[in-house]
């Protein structure tokens, strides 16, 4: 079922339980993932994983824009815009750790506009097809 407009309320099951997780955790797994292959190995201080919090927050706005993608009956694109600027966004947050909290949160949020961009031309164009 597509579902656009009004109909994109977030409901409270358990698809939805998942995929707020997931959109929460990913871009923190994936920076951790991203020292391992580096080579760097486990931080052994406890503050740098406290210093991740960020991240926490930073994943969301391209998580979100990928679910409404996805709702709009693109699963498809939704993966390939998610595995494109995930990509993206786990090098700004590294590259943003370097300023800090803020630095992480800007970058991400800067990697995250291509997804939002493909979600308002998927709108478009079915609002498009709707008047036709």
């Amino acid at each position: 079922m597509v579902q656009t407009g009004a109909n994109m309320a977030v409901r409270l099951d358990r698809k939805s339980a998942i995929y707020a997780l997931a959109a929460i955790l990913w871009l923190p797994a994936a920076v951790i993932l991203s020292t391992f292959a580096r080579g760097f190995g486990m931080p052994p201080d406890p503050a740098v994983w406290i210093s991740l919090w960020p991240t926490l927050l930073a994943g969301l706005p391209l998580a979100a824009a990928c679910i409404l993608i996805h709702r709009t009956g693109r699963p498809r694109a939704a993966k390939t815009v998610f595995l494109l600027a995930g990509f993206i966004t786990v090098l700004a947050a590294v590259v943003g750790g370097l300023f800090g909290p803020l630095g992480i949160l800007a970058y991400c949020l800067v990697a995250s506009m291509p997804a939002w961009l493909a979600l308002a031309a998927f709108l478009i164009a079915d609002f498009r097809k709707r008047e036709r």
